[in-house]
């Protein structure tokens, strides 16, 4: 489980070249992707939960980019008509 960036570690390159190495080197083929970045510095745990945005749409381009790996969307669901 991971986050889609941090702090300013957040572009889209660099998170299409994190799935390419963990799962290159790392033999990981299976992600749950929190769609949205943290902030180590100047938010608590539960701001980082709700403040950055979600990019629910990087989770859907990363599994048509790596169509070979699995996918699964993590945060901002709160009920069940929102999945």
């Amino acid at each position: 489980k991971c986050r889609l960036g941090v702090d300013n570690h957040d572009t889209w390159d660099e998170m299409v070249q994190f799935i390419k190495i963990v799962s290159e080197e790392g033999g990981v083929r299976k992600f749950i992707l929190h769609a949205r970045k943290c902030f180590l510095k100047g938010l608590n745990p539960k701001e980082n939960r709700n403040i950055p945005p979600l990019k629910y749409d990087w989770v859907f381009r990363l599994s048509k980019e790596f169509p070979d790996l699995h996918f699964v969307i993590n945060g901002g669901f709160d009920g069940i008509e929102k999945i």
